[in-house]
């Protein structure tokens, strides 16, 4: 919801400046305005997030990303070692609002496809009945007998539409000057313009903007063509007394797709056609200024990204320091065991953390949903408290502690570990029943998840290269000691990776074959940007010929 607010007042704020230059060439063609008002229709179909994107693609290696200093994977269990985004804590009471919000959305949108679908509809079965007319022009011309003005139907392949009869209520005159002006949207490619915007209008038809921005749009594309009509020589009187009598036999409202002739205001328009003022063209110094201002605006767009992106790679300074105080000898305080039941749960991030209590004894246990032997070899970790909301496993070197709605309530766990901070947000039952439910989905199906061989195969092989190259291709900023590596490279160079199936678990299977033998390998499925959640291998297995 917050990237949506986000991306509707960043594309409203793209529009005021390009609606101030477009006051400032009022007096220049309306072509060049159209194109501006353009742009700030499409800025709506292309966040921001989009170009800063592209800066974090060329900052961000696109190999597996391994974040965490330490890698300390290779333990009894694979350990957690991703930098994940923070998980959303959306309040319970807030999920219905915001499904509510979707549903009208949509409902709009597929509203406002269905009226349009219904126009363009009614405009083919027009084509269909329509006859050829033999006028030369560099697309097909044809004749209906319906009561419509003279219009382009269609987006790639448009045909030119024009009423039965025209030719005997107009002068030939009149006819060419008209033609003109259709054929200027021909080539202008008016119809493609009309029908993105349309898609604008149907994707944020709750934002006055973008209807606004529709009218500017029709103003300025028959403006522009009836300008391109009265530079090729026709003569203004005769022109505006063609779109007059168009408009007393065949008026009707313009079609979805279909550039017509009557578009935009009618009587502004018949006046400024009259009056046939030149237009001012841009000089060399403008529209050098211009492509300046465009390139400048996208250059900070990408180089945000791409500074964003080199900021969300741990900084090796702050993952140390993190990592010393994660790593610092802690004390346990009395707490009393009631207390716990507060913190009880089942929280879900990168993966699933479940926290309960046995008496006065507290316990943790990390997951994909299923309780693991792989990821819990031993079974939960029992954790201890330091303070009254902050809890530390001796084990596992990690901490946890809490977030909490303003009512106070716990809304989420924030995970201290290998340097790193990530959050999981709070679910109830049905929501854990879910998770459970579609790890068995996925041991059915036996199928690898999405990207897991080529992720394991490139953590492997970055594991057994120990260079600095390596650590940071894996997105480390400082190169440590990476637990268990010297017996992955015992093993000798990795040959191939075969799926053996999905674990009870929910972890893929892979039998990773070794020059000096086999040795099964499991890694949890990726998350959306491509992350290694967790990874580990058979330790203490005899690699077999």
């Amino acid at each position: 919801m917050t990237a949506l607010l986000d991306h509707l007042w960043q594309s409203t704020l793209f529009a005021l400046p390009l609606g101030a230059l477009t006051l400032l060439l009022r007096r220049h063609a309306a072509a060049l305005r159209f194109w501006l008002w353009f742009a700030a229709s499409v800025k709506f179909l292309v966040p921001f997030s989009v170009l800063m994107a592209m800066g974090a693609a060329v900052t961000v290696p696109v190999t597996p990303m391994l974040d965490g200093p330490t890698l300390e994977v290779l333990r009894d269990t694979a350990a957690p070692f991703i930098n994940a985004p923070a998980a959303s804590v959306v309040p319970q009471g807030a999920t219905n609002w915001i499904m509510l919000l979707i549903a009208t959305w949509a409902a709009g949108t597929l509203l406002l496809l269905l009226i349009w679908g219904m126009h363009w509809w009614k405009l083919r079965r027009l084509v269909r009945a329509a006859r050829p007319l033999a006028i030369s022009a560099p697309l097909q011309v044809l004749t209906a007998s319906a009561p419509i003005e003279p219009g382009l139907i269609g987006i790639f392949r448009p045909v030119l539409m024009l009423p039965e009869g025209i030719q005997a209520r107009l002068s030939p005159q009149e006819i060419d000057a008209i033609l003109a002006h259709e054929l200027c949207h021909f080539r202008r490619r008016d119809n493609l313009t009309a029908a993105i915007h349309m898609l604008v209008e149907s994707l944020f038809w709750f934002h006055p903007l973008v209807w606004w921005l529709g009218r500017r749009l029709m103003n300025e594309r028959e403006r522009a063509c009836d300008e391109a009509v009265l530079a090729a020589g026709h003569d203004p009187r005769v022109f505006a007394e063609g779109i007059l009598n168009v408009c007393r036999f065949y008026m009707r409202a313009p079609q979805a797709s279909a550039s017509a002739l009557s578009g935009a205001n009618l009587r502004m328009r018949i006046e400024t056609i009259l009056a046939n003022r030149p237009t001012r063209r841009l000089g060399v110094m403008q529209k050098f200024g211009l492509s300046v201002i465009a390139a400048l605006s996208l250059s900070l767009l990408v180089l945000t990204g791409r500074e964003q992106a080199i900021e969300a790679v741990p900084d090796a300074m702050r993952v140390a320091q993190a990592l010393a105080e994660q790593k610092r000898p802690r004390v346990a305080v009395p707490f009393s065991p009631a207390d716990f039941d507060q913190f009880a749960g089942v929280y879900q991030g990168d993966t699933v953390i479940t926290l309960s209590r046995n008496g006065g004894r507290f316990y943790a246990l990390r997951s994909l949903g299923i309780p693991s032997i792989r990821m819990a070899q031993h079974g939960p970790s029992e954790i201890f408290p330091e303070s009254e909301s902050k809890f530390f496993a001796k084990d596992k070197r990690a901490q946890y502690s809490f977030t909490r709605d303003p009512l106070g309530r716990v809304n989420g766990l924030v995970l201290h570990q290998s340097g790193l901070e990530r959050l999981f947000k709070r679910i109830d039952a049905s929501a854990a029943q879910a998770i459970a439910d579609a790890v068995a989905a996925r041991v059915r199906a036996g199928k690898p998840s999405p990207g897991t061989q080529a992720a394991l195969d490139s953590y492997i092989r970055a594991l057994q290269q120990h260079t600095r190259a390596a650590a940071v291709s894996a997105g480390i900023k400082r190169l440590t000691e990476l637990g268990g590596q010297s017996e992955v490279k015992n093993f000798g160079r990795l040959q191939s990776l075969s799926f053996q199936g999905v674990a009870p678990d929910g972890l893929d299977l892979f039998d990773a074959t070794f020059t000096k033998g086999h040795v099964q390998w499991w890694i949890a499925p990726l998350t959306a940007d491509g992350r290694i959640v967790w990874v580990g291998f058979a330790r203490g297995a005899i690699p077999r010929n």
